[in-house]
């Protein structure tokens, strides 16, 4: 029923399913179908996390920690929020539970793979420095650490492909500008980094603003939000971070 009535999660189904050939409410219930697979999907996977792991406890609490997990959020959630009160949009209040659970468990995934990226990528002189990182720390091996990030970064795609293609386009963005930041073949470049971080920080904006609006095009105030982001991110990297640090 709530397929039929609603037509998936947004009314405009075929600007988030281009591909799909069908009348409206037999692509809705197959999508919300897929929509409430992939949400169990995800807490099945935290459950064999918190199985699997015995240090889980302190991996998500370093992982999930608050300034890490509320720059993610800040974007994401900012740009979602920010888009519909601007807009007046009233698509939220009629969209599926499981739509929000779905997109607070790819942000989740999506953090879980950054973090433990990172430590990877930093594990050399995190042993060296005795940094508290979960893979420095013994809490997990590196291919476990692997194995972990291939699984969350599958998730984060299909969870993103059932939210719509608009919002898959700005996860695939994230993704890469989150690769490129450990890319050594930038290091030269020595704001490679930070310009990278507020190409993700865009792309998260992006894709918080598409969950919540009905249509796929790229209006002028999304590109607003969007430069918003990044200036915030570079106003982090260049002025709140050296401050912070000479303190």
């Amino acid at each position: 029923m709530l397929a039929i009535s609603n037509g998936y999660w947004w009314n405009n189904l075929y600007d988030r399913f281009p591909t799909a050939v069908d009348v409206q409410a037999a692509i809705g219930l197959r999508m919300t179908t897929a929509g409430l697979f992939v949400f169990g999907l995800g807490v099945l996977l935290v459950l064999i996390f918190i199985w699997q792991v015995p240090a889980w406890r302190r991996i998500l609490a370093h992982v999930h920690r608050f300034w890490s997990m509320f720059d993610l959020a800040l974007y994401a959630v900012g740009g979602a929020v920010l888009y519909a009160v601007l807009t007046k949009t009233g698509s939220v209040a009629g969209m599926g539970w499981f739509a929000l659970g779905v997109a607070a468990l790819l942000l989740a995934a999506l953090r879980l793979a950054s973090a433990l990226q990172r430590s990877l990528h930093r594990l050399p002189q995190d042993e060296r420095s005795g940094a508290d990182q979960p893979v420095a720390r013994g809490d997990m091996s590196p291919d476990a650490a692997e194995d972990v990030i291939t699984i969350a970064l599958l998730y984060v795609l299909i969870a993103a492909w059932v939210l719509g293609w608009p919002v898959f386009a700005a996860v695939l963005v994230y993704l890469a500008a989150s690769h490129l930041t450990r890319d050594r073949s930038w290091a030269s470049w020595p704001w490679s980094a930070s310009v990278f971080r507020a190409v993700g920080a865009a792309s998260l904006a992006l894709g918080g603003l598409f969950f919540v609006t009905q249509t796929n095009k790229l209006t002028g105030l999304a590109i607003i939000i969007c430069c918003a982001a990044a200036a915030h991110r570079l106003l982090v990297e260049f002025v709140w971070n050296p401050w912070f640090s000479r303190r």
